[in-house]
């Protein structure tokens, strides 16, 4: 029997520790309300997460993230523990609401100034390429037809993801602002409004397709650009053993010169916690290698319908 009683308070605490949310982290002091909202909110991207698979990722990707979260101009202090519960909750709504349904500065924007962007380069594209070289990439496109048909099926996965995680999180949204609206508490009631407010004024992303809050650089390749790849990619990235490692995966696929030298990546990269602690510099035993095609470009131009561009060239 008293085996079994400290195998039962065992379990009563593992059970305990497991229904943990990602609420708990948020004060205690904040209403139900409000920590049922933000559990709701979180509960909708269960199913990126199902379909994406658990990523058990370093902490340097969260600070990242995190990173990337701010340039879009949410305008919530997340590691502020003083601030209001109601108005966190409403800038978060607001700044959801405005990227999926504006049409002036969320995503929309951005994917319209992204689809105008990608008919110049097949413009540009199609003007430079040779007949000789169009064969070649019709060639290249036939001999790697599989790796391409994977590449297109997981763009439509991550398309269908953010559709379904997107209609879920308005929804909650729409039933939260309309709880907040019946609120006996007027204090909360007025701290919730007017951060929503404010929230849904914000830009997120500017007339360049950029996010408008994120600081102009000179080099092309962007800060919230190299965080997004490196967590994305954070299996490979975690395994460098110095920042040349890191600047070399980035040129191969951006071109040199395009996301400036080591130490702007150093200076980027540790203050997030990434640091790969060996001295940089090229590993020994590497050569040299002559210029390539970035990767951006080679992917671009296979994933493109090079036989419809020549079609309408001739026309």
């Amino acid at each position: 029997m008293k085996n079994s009683g400290i195998k039962q308070h065992k379990h009563n605490r593992l059970k305990k520790k497991q229904s943990l949310t990602e609420t708990d982290v948020f004060p205690k002091t904040w209403s139900r309300w409000v920590h049922k909202g933000l559990h709701q909110l979180g509960q909708a991207e269960n199913y990126a997460i199902k379909e994406l698979g658990p990523d058990g990722c370093p902490d340097w990707t969260v600070q990242m993230m995190m990173e990337v979260f701010r340039a879009t101009g949410l305008g919530v202090r997340v590691d502020d523990d003083n601030q209001s519960g109601p108005a966190f909750l409403a800038a978060i709504i607001g700044h959801t609401e405005i990227l999926l349904k504006s049409t002036t500065t969320g995503i929309s924007k951005a994917l319209e100034v992204l689809e105008k962007k990608d008919r110049e380069l097949s413009q540009k594209i199609l003007g430079t390429l040779t007949d000789q070289q169009m064969a070649f990439w019709i060639k290249e496109q036939r001999t790697k037809r599989d790796a391409i048909r994977a590449i297109k099926v997981k763009a439509l996965k991550f398309l269908d993801i953010f559709t379904v995680v997107g209609a879920r999180k308005l929804k909650i949204c729409e039933r939260i602002v309309a709880k907040a609206g019946k609120l006996r508490d007027q204090g909360e009631k007025d701290e919730f409004f007017d951060a929503y407010v404010r929230a849904r004024k914000r830009k997120i992303f500017n007339d360049e397709g950029r996010y408008h809050h994120e600081k102009a650089t000179h080099e092309p390749v962007t800060p919230s650009t190299i965080y997004a790849l490196m967590v994305m990619n954070w299996r490979i990235v975690d395994k460098f053993k110095n920042f040349g490692e890191l600047q070399r995966w980035f040129e191969k696929r951006f071109g040199v010169g395009r996301v400036g030298n080591e130490d702007r990546l150093k200076h980027l990269c540790q203050r997030h916690g990434y640091n790969p602690g060996a001295a940089a510099g090229r590993p020994v035993g590497s050569v040299k290698k002559t210029p390539q095609l970035p990767t951006v470009v080679s992917n671009y131009i296979l994933l493109s319908d090079l036989r419809r561009w020549k079609s309408k060239a001739n026309k």
